[in-house]
């Protein structure tokens, strides 16, 4: 649920599936893109690859959302 300024942005909950909680988790952690990686590759059946590909898309929907501080 968002909360301070990002609430007044946003009309709404964001969901998070099982894998966007745990790149979200990690984040929280300040882990940088190969922790990430490592992190989704460790619990869920996904190559590097497309697990770096669906953290990049989801990171840039944070950005968007002005939910990713760099």
């Amino acid at each position: 649920v968002p909360v301070g300024e990002t609430a007044l942005r946003l009309n709404g909950m964001i969901m998070l599936n099982e894998v966007s909680k745990t790149i979200w988790d990690q984040l929280e952690q300040g882990a940088e893109l190969a922790q990430l990686v490592s992190a989704v590759t460790d619990v869920f059946d996904v190559s590097a690859e497309k697990a770096q590909a669906d953290i990049l898309e989801f990171c840039d929907k944070l950005r968007a959302l002005q939910l990713l501080e760099e």
